[in-house]
């Protein structure tokens, strides 16, 4: 059986850009990735740090210049690594937008979406709420 076996030298490094340094740099700011290299020495925190910032300049670059199709319906734009990754789908809002406008919590939406009151789904860790199911509940529940 032939599996990855991963390099026993240090001396190696990996380009990384396109949409691959995306996908990266939506992951390390969902594991909130700054905070976790705070806690290590300086001496492998200086390089982690450099690292992180070189995928996320890649990562800027190819949202900013990318004229591929490969994520039609999301366009990110990674933001400071105190903020997290602002990510657009069409025709849908986060669950924090479709909780404001309900009046209710975003756990409260989530409930929503599996009970089959709203439509939405999952990508990353971020909920997606279709904008018409929260208009058509906001109707319903106005009718009734």
């Amino acid at each position: 059986m032939s599996g990855y076996r991963p390099p026993r030298f240090s001396g190696l490094g990996a380009h990384v850009s396109g949409v691959s340094a995306w996908v990266l740099m939506a992951m390390l700011e969902q594991a909130r990735a700054w905070d976790r290299v705070q806690g290590l020495p300086p001496e492998s925190k200086a390089e982690v740090l450099h690292t992180l910032d070189t995928i996320k300049a890649s990562a800027i670059h190819w949202s900013e210049n990318s004229q591929a199709d490969d994520l039609p319906a999301r366009r990110p734009t990674p933001s400071s690594p105190a903020e997290p990754l602002t990510t657009e789908v069409e025709g849908h809002g986060t669950a924090v937008t479709a909780a404001q406008r309900l009046g209710c919590t975003e756990r409260r939406v989530r409930q929503m979406v599996k009970e089959g009151k709203l439509s939405g789904r999952r990508i990353g860790g971020t909920w997606f709420i279709e904008d018409q199911s929260v208009d058509d509940y906001l109707l319903r529940k106005d009718v009734a």
